[in-house]
């Protein structure tokens, strides 16, 4: 009909502007991450639905110490395949790996 119910328009406003808090397991995460000191890449496919909980997450302030970290960085790949099943995404993990296996061998 093309009318406006502003009251459900500013409830879904502010349901999406609500912080939601951090999971155990996104907390657990940052502990473990925090007291990491070996270099680490994180894999991300980008569409995937946990991936993009993840990167809500690590956008925040929880994350916000480890994403300065030099030895931690994050890569990722525009797929919903988490886990890289498709022949672009398998490359992509495959030429990952390579670069990671080569740095560890380089120290």
């Amino acid at each position: 009909t093309g009318k406006i119910d502003f009251g459900k328009l500013a409830g879904g406003i502010a349901q999406a502007a609500r912080r939601e808090e951090a999971s155990g397991l996104a907390r657990r995460l940052a502990i473990a991450l925090s007291e990491c000191h070996k270099p680490t890449r994180i894999l991300i496919a980008a569409r995937d639905t946990t991936a993009m909980a993840f990167m809500g997450c690590w956008k925040g302030e929880l994350f916000e110490t480890i994403r300065a970290a030099d030895h931690i960085s994050l890569a990722s790949l525009d797929t919903a395949s988490h886990s890289f099943a498709d022949v672009r995404a398998k490359e992509w993990l495959y030429t990952q790996l390579a670069e990671i296996l080569a740095a560890t061998e380089r120290r």
